[in-house]
């Protein structure tokens, strides 16, 4: 599995990820963001969480971090909207190609 990051910046601001044993049995969730702490939680990969989906999580709740960060937090509240973005965003990570010379 390629590993998440510790953390990234957005907008000037260090975002912190967090990979977590038991989100998503306690909350239902696989991974949430916190605006007031700067911090990604991630449910780490187990047999109802494959390292696809945490991959996807990220995406997912970096886009909520985008759009909180950036003064959109109407947009980062409509989830499927967030999702769409997110879901368009990982599928160019994953179908990205080198360059050719």
């Amino acid at each position: 599995m390629k590993r998440l990051p510790g953390s990234f910046q957005i907008a000037g601001q260090t975002i912190t990820v967090q990979q977590v044993d038991d989100l998503f049995d306690r909350d239902g969730v696989h991974g949430d963001w916190c605006a007031k702490s700067n911090t990604i939680r991630i449910q780490a990969p187990n047999s109802d969480h494959p390292d696809e989906v945490v991959f996807a999580t990220l995406y997912h709740e970096t886009v909520h971090a985008v759009l909180d960060l950036s003064g959109h937090d109407e947009l980062s509240r409509d989830e499927s909207f967030v999702e769409r973005i997110a879901q368009l965003l990982y599928q160019a990570e994953k179908t990205r190609r080198p360059q050719r010379s």
